[in-house]
């Protein structure tokens, strides 16, 4: 009940006492064998679909713990693909919040997911060092050669050490 409170610190709040259970929730919903209507089921069912609705708030702080419940729920989620377009959706110029969206991304991609080169471009330029060396993790998560291709070029662009080693680390 607390996930639909007119307060948002109240929101935010609940969203963050169920951090701690969202591996387990993810774990339940994907669980074939799992009574459907077992009063766990039913409570993972409802609170992962009033956090996908809570990625539609324009209360930064909410959408970053929502992204960050995604992110733990994920762990242990087996239809990854699904919320990457929800993830995607998420718009926001606040540094917190698209820090924890890649993040949550991360988390989700599977070699052959697909994110649009645009989304993609957007967090490797981002004005943030944090959501841009956070991408290059993303980035080799995927099998998009163009955006590996950029970070190669980056990586002989650099006189960093820190860079390089970033870089290379990112790629394996």
């Amino acid at each position: 009940n607390l996930l639909s409170d007119r307060n948002p610190e109240i929101v935010y709040n609940a969203v963050c006492n169920l951090l701690k259970e969202a591996s387990s929730m993810g774990r339940s919903l994907s669980d074939e064998k799992a009574d459907k209507n077992s009063k766990e089921y039913l409570l993972a069912q409802g609170t992962f679909k009033k956090i996908l609705e809570l990625l539609r708030s324009r209360n930064d702080k909410i959408l970053s713990v929502s992204l960050r419940f995604l992110q733990l729920f994920n762990q242990n989620y087996a239809k990854k693909d699904e919320l990457i377009g929800l993830i995607l959706k998420v718009r926001s110029n606040n540094l917190n919040t698209q820090y924890e969206q890649v993040s949550a991304l991360s988390e989700a991609v599977l070699r052959d997911s697909k994110i649009d080169r645009r989304s993609l471009k957007r967090f490797l330029n981002s004005r943030s060092w944090l959501v841009s060396r956070c991408s290059y993790y993303l980035v080799d998560s995927l099998e998009d050669d163009e955006s590996r291709l950029e970070l190669t070029r980056r990586y002989s662009a650099t006189n960093s050490q820190m860079e390089k080693l970033l870089i290379l680390a990112a790629l394996k």
